[in-house]
């Protein structure tokens, strides 16, 4: 729920009020300005100013309610950044702040950058005589509010836009392409046609040309079967046809070509590369130290070849290894490299040129390391360097 807007008259004001009805010459006060401010307090009518003003803006329209004997007011302003607004005066012409409202908890309302708020008030004045308080508006600013209230009012305040009724209109519109033709009129002429596809055959003249075959195939089959019969009655001519294969020999020939084709496809690959990684490092650290050091950044060029790798992980993440620790009694450090998907060591092998090479503990990929150097000054301080290539195969066994 919205936080209530009360405002209290101050004693400021009170004084404002009588001062007016005993000046004849004065006879009222005019109220003309709008102040918000951050501070958050509840107003006690003891205030001449508020705690934190940040803006101030003129009334834009405003009269009093003599019926109710209500003061109502409306200003409009804008912020330069979002302001939460805890206290709101209001100013007569002469700088006197005649009523306060105050939050001490949560903003009264929000003012926001390119966005014009306009906001009305009401103030009842039953603490002053009403006949000593009338209210300048800013003409500018009312015209605001006039020109405001006249667009909403509107019947259609955005002409270039279409209105839904219109849309829905087109939208109801059985025909609203008539340009187009229909796709119930497509769809219906289509396959009401006899023959809309007449770059294929017909389903029943397709049927009777693979009759048309298999007659002829029958025909051909009888016309063998007679001329063997004819050849051969008594099966006394074992080949008719020297100058051609005998089916026997034919398939015998067959079945033993298919079995050395298998005996070969089992040794096929074996020793082939299925996969390679190159790899480089290099890099050193900056200088000499007395203590252990690490290199801050081992940089690696990698190229693949081959659809069967070794996969990075780990230290390969990035195309740098940080923090490479480099220790006095050690002259490498280990990396690893995990096996692809598929990988069976009763079939395939990881060969490298890296001597330190080794299977992880849990088996799903190799370890190995990568050396440095060190040179010593005549302090005994220590530069350390990296600087090796290796490559990683996957052999088929």
């Amino acid at each position: 729920m919205p936080q209530p807007i009360i405002f209290t008259i101050t004693e400021a004001g009170k004084q404002a009020a009588l001062n007016a009805n005993a000046d004849s010459a004065q006879l009222k006060i005019n109220l003309t300005q709008v102040a918000v401010g951050t501070a958050q307090h509840l107003a006690t009518g003891n205030e001449t100013a508020l705690t934190s003003e940040v803006k101030r803006g003129s009334i834009v329209s405003g009269d009093i309610e003599v019926v109710s004997n209500t003061l109502r007011f409306t200003t409009s302003m804008s912020g330069d950044t979002k302001t939460d607004v805890y206290e709101v005066g209001l100013f007569t012409d002469d700088g006197v702040l005649f009523a306060l409202a105050g939050s001490n908890t949560t903003p009264l309302f929000s003012l926001h950058p390119d966005i014009t708020f306009v906001i009305g008030f009401g103030l009842s004045l039953q603490d002053v005589a009403a006949d000593s308080v009338t209210v300048s508006t800013d003409p500018n600013g009312a015209l605001s509010v006039v020109i405001m209230e006249q667009h909403l009012a509107a019947p259609n305040p955005h002409p270039q836009y279409a209105k839904a009724s219109d849309i829905q209109d087109h939208i109801d519109d059985p025909d609203a392409h008539e340009q187009y033709l229909k796709t119930s009129d497509f769809v219906d002429d289509h396959l009401n046609h006899v023959d809309p596809h007449d770059q294929y055959v017909l389903d029943v003249e397709h049927d009777q040309d693979m009759d048309d075959i298999a007659q002829e195939q029958a025909l051909i089959n009888q016309w063998q079967n007679d001329h063997l019969s004819i050849l051969n009655p008594d099966d006394s001519v074992p080949n008719p046809h020297p100058q051609y294969v005998l089916k026997s020999m034919f398939n015998q020939a067959i079945a033993a070509l298919n079995q050395r084709i298998n005996e070969l496809a089992e040794t096929a690959g074996v020793g082939a590369v299925l996969g390679r990684i190159d790899v480089t490092f290099t890099g050193e650290t900056n200088g000499y130290s007395q203590v252990n050091s690490t290199i801050a950044r081992v940089n690696f060029t990698l190229s693949t070849s081959g659809s069967f790798n070794l996969v990075r992980s780990g230290a390969f993440a990035n195309t740098f290894i940080s923090d490479f620790e480099c220790q006095p009694a050690s002259t490498s450090r280990r990396l690893e490299l995990n096996y692809p998907a598929g990988y069976d060591p009763l079939e395939h092998e990881v060969r490298s040129n890296n001597t330190s090479i080794a299977e992880k503990v849990d088996g799903t990929g190799i370890t190995f390391y990568v050396p440095y150097t060190s040179d010593t000054d005549v302090d005994g301080a220590k530069k350390y360097t990296v600087n090796a290539t290796y490559y990683f195969e996957i052999v088929k066994i």
